[in-house]
């Protein structure tokens, strides 16, 4: 499978997800997710890749060391 097929089908995957469960999968540490298995074979997806897609989904929502600063009036 391309790597962009697999891309858009994780992306499918994760839009389809409610957002609370977005909020599940992101939370660290991870409550039991006793749906995960479930719907990770129903969309046909590797649990491997589900998993680095959600690392990097939770590494684009760490803030940086700047992030809520307002920059200073000139």
């Amino acid at each position: 499978m391309d790597l962009d097929d697999q891309d858009n089908r994780l992306t499918a995957w994760w839009l389809d997800i409610a957002p609370s469960r977005q909020e599940e999968l992101l939370a660290v540490p991870q409550p039991p997710l006793p749906w995960l298995d479930e719907s990770i074979t129903t969309a046909g997806l590797d649990p491997e890749d589900v998993r680095r897609f959600i690392d990097e989904k939770r590494s684009e929502l760490d803030p940086t060391r700047d992030a809520g600063l307002n920059p200073k009036p000139e």
